[in-house]
């Protein structure tokens, strides 16, 4: 499961164009669209631009800058509980 996802931790992310503190915005697949919230995790990674977040395990979030508007893409590490 993601630590991000489950609230477990927050990551701290610095634009690398303007060094502000970047807000997390969600799960990339959260963004495609309305319904897919609601559709299988796995499934979905399949879509998230990152070819390996399947095999890795690792959830790919979306990070925002609300300084210079420039949108970072990071995956996280899931774990096991």
């Amino acid at each position: 499961m993601c630590p991000i996802c489950n609230g477990l931790t927050k990551i701290d992310t610095i634009c690398s164009t303007c060094d502000t503190q970047m807000n997390e915005k969600g799960r990339l697949i959260e963004q495609l669209g309305d319904y897919a919230p609601y559709l299988d995790n796995e499934g979905m990674k399949l879509f998230d631009g990152d070819i390996k977040s399947q095999a890795n395990h690792t959830c790919v979030h979306v990070f925002f800058c609300p300084t210079c508007e420039k949108e970072q893409l990071k995956s996280i590490q899931e774990v096991i509980i």
